[in-house]
């Protein structure tokens, strides 16, 4: 995104008065007179002459020339944006060579080009523009016109985030908590990311609650942990309603609230977080919270939530096909979700594959198959499994 940072507003000044109070020279003189013109072109055109010629944007500053590209990109003509943003760069302007790097990063005005855009991200990035530090480390992170490092990326993500800037700071954030391009350090990654909170951050303000919750760089506190997933929720973070959820249904670090907690339950499954969908539909089915149980509902959000292959789902939703619970029994159908949510590594799903091969449910009975399923459920904790390993041969 581009930020219009533009020059005091020289319509008001006399040029005869600007001249002689300033004392500047021939060249500044020129300068001026130019940049006059330049205010008097957007208006009367550019192939307007002025006494002895043309307007030579020779003589134009830097910033002059990225405000004239400025008005040609709010016009989205892109291709001259990109033509007086490359003349402004050169000058030195780190706003229009971070406006070059944008170019050549997003196709605009020119053919997309990532490690060009680097090349003007890096004048930019050296010329102390904040944001093209940002989009340096965002393009090391990524491999992104240039190999992918870590460190470099770790690097780019400091400076921005010494800047001030939110995303970089999250990003630096991440990197100490990951342990990408620097030692992992989770108390220099919840410092960060508070940073970066305080300005806003929907992500950053998820993480903040999330360290308070687990207690993951700072001591654990659910009421903390709390404000900060509202601040997040309502910026409309699914995961961030799902905590908030979950909290005031639970009353862990707030007041208990069933009404308040199933509305922000059922707005992040509508704003697609698949844990939330296969919540909300096993109290639907359970009756859980005081709720009227209604199977259609429960139907409805198990598979909102399989289709996003979550497990739990998958092998909910295949044992109501095979139960007949809430839709009619199709073993077909439930064969095929357990085989899904035991893709997915569900334990569950696995030991049921073991079953429906062992008793013929749905496929060919395969005795043998239906043991290699049992012991690997088994090996992963399924006691049931262990059982039937027993009894079936």
């Amino acid at each position: 995104m581009l930020t219009k940072m533009r020059q005091s507003d020289i319509r008001s000044i006399s040029i005869e008065n600007y001249v002689v109070e300033m004392a500047v020279t021939e060249v500044e003189t020129a300068a001026i007179i130019n940049g006059l013109c330049l205010e008097l072109m957007k208006t009367i055109g550019s192939s307007t002459t002025f006494g002895r010629g043309p307007v030579d944007e020779s003589l134009f500053s830097g910033e002059q020339l990225f405000d004239k590209a400025m008005d040609y990109y709010d016009a989205k003509n892109y291709n001259k944006a990109f033509e007086y943003f490359v003349k402004a760069g050169q000058k030195g302007n780190p706003d229009a060579q971070h406006a070059v790097g944008h170019c050549y990063y997003n196709a605009k005005g020119v053919t997309q080009d990532r490690a060009k855009a680097v090349e003007w991200f890096r004048k930019a990035a050296d010329n102390g523009h904040v944001r093209a530090q940002y989009e340096l480390g965002i393009c090391y992170s990524k491999g992104h016109g240039t190999a992918k490092d870590d460190y470099n990326a770790f690097t780019w993500y400091a400076k921005a985030a010494e800047g001030g800037n939110p995303g970089a700071q999250r990003e630096l954030a991440s990197c100490y908590k990951n342990g990408e391009g620097t030692q992992k350090d989770e108390s220099l990654a919840f410092y960060w990311f508070m940073k970066a909170a305080q300005q806003g951050d929907e992500l950053s303000q998820f993480w903040v609650g999330y360290s308070y919750y687990y207690g993951t760089g700072v001591e654990e506190s659910y009421p903390n942990a709390y404000e900060w997933f509202l601040k997040s929720a309502n910026q409309n973070d699914s995961v961030s309603e799902w905590y908030v959820a979950t909290m005031l249904l639970d009353g862990l670090g707030v007041g208990k609230d069933i009404s308040k907690g199933m509305s922000w339950l059922t707005q992040a499954a509508k704003h697609g977080d698949s844990r939330a969908q296969y919540y909300l539909a096993r109290i639907y089915m359970d009756g859980n919270y005081g709720q009227t149980v209604d199977n259609t509902q429960g139907i409805y959000w198990l598979k909102k939530a399989a289709e996003q292959n979550y497990s739990d789902a998958q092998n909910t939703l295949g044992y109501c096909y095979e139960n007949g619970l809430g839709v009619l029994p199709d073993l077909t159908a439930a064969f095929n979700l357990y085989k899904k949510a035991a893709e997915n590594g569900n334990k569950y799903a696995i030991h049921n594959l073991g079953e429906f091969y062992y008793f013929g449910r749905g496929v060919a009975k395969d005795v043998a198959r239906a043991r290699e399923y049992w012991q690997k459920s088994a090996s992963m904790g399924v006691k049931e499994s262990e059982e039937f390993l027993e009894k079936y041969h």
